[in-house]
């Protein structure tokens, strides 16, 4: 009898060892359709039609000065800024799941915004949009990766996912420009514009399958939206290391966004086609795509990450 009863006690524990270990490989498959649905997200964001046809959009059929459409920009950076520590501040109090659905669906609408008519009004309320999309999923994404790898014991491969992640935007923009330049002359520039709307949203309904992976993480009773809110102002006047990088991000990007934004104006100058303009923008994505993914292995490679950054700030 007592033997009887150890083996039934044995087959109880392998049983459900075995349930465990199911169990474990369900959810390994769960936090692993995070990783590949993130990157079918970032394609989808990355689906901007219009960018091989900006200046055109904004000097032709939204009939606005090139001042204008850089006020237009400043204004939109602005945003972002405004926008940055309170929607983080989202992503943190409710979950960054919720911050992705959000954001994604902001920069829907303001896609059909910004092309419902050519007024700057309608423009700054469709930039406002796009700055909201952007401030909710920047760093929200990054932070939900993370948290999915720790899911998975796999933290150590952040940076390559990130840069994958960054790679198929990069792919999106690449795919797109060209049809968005196509569109443009085939049909018009502001439904270049509206047709954005299909990629973003298909981006937002993914997002809702997404596994929120912070869920059980412990959380401070007392904490609340304002307080998180506070926390990150705190932070950013306390925090010298953090100030300067700040700074150095805000540098960086301005550089960037100049040649952004100027380069149109000079194959416009060149007496460019605009159906090319797309595949001008196309080859310039995949110079981007290639040393997206050959910066994560030049940062291993590199143990002065302060000179990591000064090469990283140096180069645009």
């Amino acid at each position: 009898m007592t033997e009887l009863k150890e083996c039934t006690g044995d087959r109880i524990v392998q049983s459900q060892l075995g349930a465990e270990k199911e169990d474990s490989y369900f959810d390994l498959g769960i936090w692993k359709s995070n990783i590949w649905k993130s990157y079918l997200v970032h394609f989808f964001m990355g689906c901007h039609l219009i960018s091989g046809v900006l200046i055109p959009f904004f000097l032709t059929w939204g009939k606005l000065t090139f001042v204008e459409v850089m006020f237009l920009q400043s204004y939109y950076t602005i945003m972002i800024l405004i926008f940055e520590i309170p929607c983080g501040a989202i992503a943190d109090y409710i979950s960054r799941k919720f911050s992705l659905i959000l954001g994604g669906l902001s920069t829907a609408l303001a896609a059909l915004v910004y092309a419902s008519y050519p007024n700057i009004v309608i423009f700054a309320i469709g930039e406002t949009l796009f700055a909201l999309g952007y401030a909710l999923t920047s760093g929200t994404d990054q932070a939900f990766s993370y948290d999915t790898l720790r899911k998975m014991g796999k933290e150590e491969e952040i940076s390559k996912i990130m840069a994958r992640n960054r790679s198929y935007f990069l792919v999106g923009i690449g795919i797109s420009a060209p049809i968005g330049s196509i569109i443009g002359v085939v049909f018009s520039l502001s439904l270049t514009m509206s047709f954005m709307f299909f990629p973003f949203i298909i981006a937002t309904l993914i997002s809702l399958t997404l596994k929120e992976p912070n869920h059980d993480l412990e959380r401070d009773e007392s904490e609340n939206y304002l307080k998180i809110v506070k926390s990150g102002f705190t932070e950013l006047t306390t925090n010298k290391i953090l100030r300067t990088l700040a700074v150095e991000m805000v540098l960086t990007e301005a550089l960037v966004f100049f040649l952004i934004w100027t380069y149109q104006v000079y194959l416009e100058a060149l007496n460019f086609q605009l159906i090319f303009f797309g595949f001008v923008s196309t080859l310039m994505t995949l110079i981007q795509i290639l040393f997206n993914n050959i910066l994560p292995t030049l940062e291993n490679k590199i143990d002065n990450k302060r000179r990591f950054l000064k090469i990283f700030t140096i180069i645009p």
